[in-house]
């Protein structure tokens, strides 16, 4: 297995670990989302994939406004 591959699935672990800890209202699953998100930043960047790349840029955004917000509210 390359180490792209493994990559890839650490950033899949974080994305399935996100939904499972925000919906227990731990604030470690937008943590775990945010590194899922910034993996595939890195894979989008590295196998030319703009749009993949992108996507996570906006969804990595929206992870650090979910996390500031979390955070003034509770």
């Amino acid at each position: 297995m390359q180490f792209i591959d493994i990559l890839g699935w650490i950033g899949n672990i974080g994305f399935l670990l996100g939904p499972y800890f925000i919906a227990r209202k731990k604030i470690s699953g937008f943590y775990y989302f945010g590194v899922g998100n910034a993996i595939y930043i890195i894979l989008g960047i590295y196998l030319k994939t703009t749009s993949i790349a992108a996507i996570s840029v906006y969804l990595l955004a929206m992870n650090i406004y979910g996390i500031i917000n979390w955070r003034k509210n509770n």
